[in-house]
């Protein structure tokens, strides 16, 4: 259930979710569970200071001159790729585990 948006590539485009201020309220769910997916894979990528940084160039100078500056990521499309590999691992991950997702809570 929780892999079904992405098995059905229901998802916000990685740009689109990056800009949206305020979700409609139907959206709601899928928001901000892409966007925590999306956050902890960013900072798995690096350092915690590394993803403040990150945020900061978003600011400064858009998020896909962000990218490349402090990841290595050239832009929307390749972050996409990235991101969408990792999240079907994770939810492969998560459909494997016993007793499910409850059962790989990181302590």
């Amino acid at each position: 259930e929780d892999a079904e948006p992405l098995a059905q590539d229901r998802l916000f485009r990685l740009d689109q979710l990056m800009s949206i201020d305020y979700p409609e309220a139907k959206d709601w769910a899928l928001y901000y569970a892409q966007s925590v997916s999306l956050t902890r894979f960013l900072t798995a990528q690096g350092t915690p200071a590394q993803f403040v940084g990150f945020i900061k160039e978003c600011q400064r100078r858009g998020p896909d001159a962000a990218l490349r500056s402090a990841y290595g990521i050239e832009g929307f499309a390749d972050l996409e790729l990235r991101w969408r590999d990792h999240a079907r691992r994770e939810a492969s991950r998560l459909a494997a585990a016993p007793d499910g997702p409850e059962s790989t809570t990181v302590k």
